[in-house]
């Protein structure tokens, strides 16, 4: 399709140079003006005005996404977009932070979150003071990347003098305790449940009360999870702010309906916090639990990754790689020093590791040889899922067979592919194609991919089972549902719906069924992936909704804060 910009650069807007797409349009790179994207809108909605794109000029770039140009059709007679910035495949949405585990990984504390925040709030400050209302002010419209720089998006929306904002809002920000409004007020309540999210892992009016049981009732009940209230169950996973002055602005802002942004003007001095040890082996009930890795104060446990026969454990200190093929207690079977630009590959009789462009093999006589058929490209993005690498380039995806090597040559596949339209996340990869999202997974041999039926905002997987965040809209209300699926036969199947995103294990039993062993605070919970039916609940102190379970032939391998445990029944 042709188009013009209202500067006179003429484009072509191609439909499979789309990235993403949301509610509202669609992305798409430019060819023509490479630093920028277009955002071009769907079918019977309704354009930015040129007033609401001068309005909202007066934003600083260097921490909002704003539309720049608009983009007419050919005939300069419709406005069908507009320009914007071009932020790349490092730019992820914050609220991945709110999740413990992935903080782990990326190295995300405390002090590092603090800063993020001041600079969160000197972004909406500025936005207030140009009399801009920004809505809905939550993490899915915020982007972070690895330098944490942030960049607000869905800007077009915003409140301005121009426009009035539409009052459709995520539920999870919206102030139920103001009637539900659109201000700069509740513009101040938003900003700071993402802060709360941010610092606990856990949202300000979650977890379970006997009297008060939705969300919005909680709000205007004014009934946060740090009020003491016999009938409130609290998230497992929620961390108390250890900083005075911080907690007392959170208690009037939730407990005592205040509105105002949040100030980080004092000393953020932090005592570390030593790791809890807890015994090696604990029972629990049915349950027996055993330690497999305890990282002491100076370690932290990023990552694990399990084939049925093999763990490994990924530390701020190197690589731990176990024999899992045993059932009931897993064997160190080698150590890795860590070292800079670097990652650990497992198959189910390998070890690899990557530094820098060059892929390794660890052989028979305990060393480390260079694959020769492959190497890296500086730029390429890469996940393991189950036996197989993928590594993601501009236009090229390739299929690592990690265990089909052959005198240091590894068999593996490429395909071509629109490189920029494909993410990463929760070790699962999204692919932006032809209007439509596709998930990959391991289908048996190979990698495969299945259409979604929502646009994810974010999606987790393994063997063939997953669950999918997706935004649902009906009225003003706007809703992030989350839902558990199969993939049978190369087709999505709805299974129910959860309370969040989760990181499940799966113990297949025959041809494309299996159980699934969820986490839940203080149970494990016991699935038939036929329909999702609860087959048993049992207990364990040690478990919470933000665990990640693995399935080994050990056991069910636990990651958590004191470190990576193997439940199995006594």
């Amino acid at each position: 399709m042709k188009a013009i910009t209202s500067l006179g650069t003429k484009l072509v807007i191609n439909d499979t140079a789309e990235i993403h797409r949301g509610g509202e349009g669609r992305i798409v790179l430019l060819k023509e003006m490479p630093q920028h994207v277009a955002k071009i809108y769907l079918p019977n909605k309704t354009p930015i005005a040129q007033n609401q794109l001068k309005a909202l000029q007066v934003l600083d770039s260097n921490f909002f996404v704003k539309p720049e140009e608009l983009i007419f059709d050919a005939q300069h007679t419709q406005v069908i977009g507009f320009t914007m910035q071009y932020l790349g495949n490092d730019f992820i949405q914050l609220a991945a932070w709110f999740n413990q585990q992935f903080c782990k990984k990326n190295q995300i504390d405390f002090k590092r979150k603090l800063q993020l925040i001041k600079n969160l709030a000197v972004a909406i400050q500025q936005a207030h003071q140009a009399n801009i209302v920004i809505g809905d002010l939550s993490g899915l419209n915020i982007l972070v990347n690895s330098q944490d720089e942030i960049k607000f998006i869905d800007v077009d929306s915003y409140e301005t003098p121009a426009q009035p904002h539409s009052g459709i809002l995520l539920d999870e920000i919206r102030d139920y305790y103001l009637q539900g409004t659109v201000s700069k007020a509740t513009d101040a309540f938003a900003f700071a449940i993402i802060a709360f999210n941010l610092l606990t892992y856990t949202h300000p009016f979650k977890g379970i009360h006997q009297i008060y049981k939705n969300l919005n009732e909680r709000m205007v009940q004014l009934l946060p999870v740090f009020k003491a209230d016999k009938n409130l169950i609290v998230p497992k996973c929620y961390e108390p702010i250890p900083l005075a002055p911080l907690q007392q602005q959170f208690e009037e802002i939730f407990a005592q309906g205040k509105r105002f942004v949040l100030s980080l003007q004092f000393s953020t001095g932090l005592t570390p916090q030593p790791v809890a040890v807890l015994p090696t082996t604990i029972s629990q009930g049915e349950l027996t639990v055993k330690s497999i890795y305890t990282p002491d104060n100076q370690c932290i446990v990023k990552e694990v990754f399990a084939l049925k026969n093999r763990l490994l454990v990924k530390t701020t200190q190197g690589y731990a790689v176990y024999d899992a093929s045993n059932y009931g207690y897993t064997t160190l079977v080698h150590e890795i020093n860590s070292y800079t630009d670097g990652d650990v590959f497992i198959g189910y009789h390998h070890i690899l590791a990557k530094k820098g462009t060059i892929l390794y093999v660890y052989n028979s006589q305990k060393q480390w040889e260079a694959i020769q058929n492959f190497t890296f490209s500086p730029h390429s993005r890469y996940v393991q899922i189950q036996d197989i690498l993928i590594v993601i380039e501009d236009e090229v995806m390739k299929m690592l067979y990690l265990d089909q090597i052959n005198q240091n040559i590894i068999h593996f596949q490429q395909t071509p592919v629109f490189g920029q339209g494909m993410h990463i996340q929760q070790q699962t990869i999204l692919q932006q194609a032809g209007g439509k999202q596709y998930v990959f997974y391991h289908s048996g041999k190979n990698i495969s991919s299945v259409q979604l039926p929502h646009i994810a905002h974010q999606v987790f997987i393994t063997v063939n089972q997953g669950v999918l965040s997706y935004k649902v809209q009906g009225g003003q209300e706007a809703v992030l549902k989350h839902e558990f699926f199969s993939l049978q036969d190369l087709k999505y199947k709805a299974q129910g719906t959860t309370n969040q995103l989760k990181h499940f294990a799966v113990k297949p039993t025959q041809a494309q069924q299996g159980i699934v062993f969820e986490p839940m605070d203080n149970e494990l919970i016991i699935r038939r992936t036929e329909d999702y039916a609860v087959l048993q609940k049992l207990h364990c102190d040690l478990l919470s909704e933000q665990t990640q379970l693995f399935n080994t032939q050990a056991g069910i391998v636990a990651m958590e804060k004191n470190g990576v445990w193997l439940l199995n029944k006594r």
